[in-house]
């Protein structure tokens, strides 16, 4: 299991003070349990059913995108660790609609580290899931779409993290979405710094560090005149609490591996 450190906030300064500094900076992931006092507004649950929570032993690890009732898409790096005990892994969907794990498909180029454009697993649970208006796939364009214009814009959706005293609330929490800038491909590696844009690829796209909780799994969409949300990559990893641009995984050049491992296992 991934430990997760939740720096203090004098350590959260001296540490971005130093970013920049040091060659690359520091790489943190997002995933954690902690609330978030002044994160972005939240979503009704309804108005965003394309995501459920994956959780290793009952705690929210990360997000995954629904792409039909039998898979879904997530981030490798959380569930690499998971084969064979797939019976830590569950997976919860809208209000309250349960699944536990009964395969797990790693890319098959996948390296095991969170960074790099392979950062993809699919997620079969063992009894499908049933579209309500709160659970329901994302619309995936079969082609990179990305928003015209000198600074595009996509959506980042996760999480709030909720709490009722001590303990996480997990069951249906709220969605929060926010709006992120799209980076040119310069302006990442520029943020990132040598050491960490090593681990760019052409299947990569880099957005603004929304300052909010990113998910790994969850959907990176923009809108379109057909459709409010649409899928173009999936969140991996970012440099937080500083100001590092946040790394996704595109779609569009891996869905014949999707396709192609969904089918026989259909």
């Amino acid at each position: 299991m991934f430990k997760r450190w939740a720096p203090s906030v004098m350590v959260t300064a001296l540490l971005c003070s130093l970013y920049g500094q040091l060659e690359g900076g520091f790489h943190f992931f997002t995933s954690d349990e902690t609330a978030s006092e002044n994160g972005p507004p939240s979503k009704p649950t309804n108005d965003l059913p394309y995501m459920c929570s994956v959780r290793y032993r009952g705690v929210h690890r990360c997000s995954a995108t629904i792409l039909n009732p039998s898979w879904l898409l997530t981030s490798a790096h959380c569930v690499h660790d998971c084969e064979p005990k797939l019976d830590t892994l569950s997976i919860v969907c809208g209000v309250r609609m349960y699944r536990t794990v009964a395969t797990v498909v790693l890319h098959p180029a996948y390296i095991i580290r969170p960074t790099g454009g392979n950062d993809l697993a699919l997620l079969m649970p063992r009894r499908a899931l049933n579209f309500t208006s709160y659970v329901q796939p994302i619309p995936v364009p079969n082609s990179v779409l990305l928003p015209a214009g000198a600074t595009p814009k996509a959506i980042i959706a996760s999480y709030e993290r909720v709490h009722s005293g001590a303990e996480p609330v997990w069951w249906n929490p709220p969605v929060q979405t926010t709006e992120v800038q799209i980076l040119p491909w310069y302006e990442c590696q520029r943020r990132l710094g040598p050491a960490l844009a090593d681990y760019l690829d052409t299947s990569n796209i880099c957005t603004d560090n929304p300052r909010a909780t990113v998910d790994p799994g969850g959907p990176v969409m923009i809108a379109t005149d057909l459709q409010p949300y649409n899928l173009v990559a999936i969140a991996s990893w970012t440099v937080a609490p500083c100001d590092g641009p946040a790394v996704h995984i595109l779609v569009s050049p891996h869905l014949d591996w999707i396709l192609g491992a969904i089918a026989p296992l259909n």
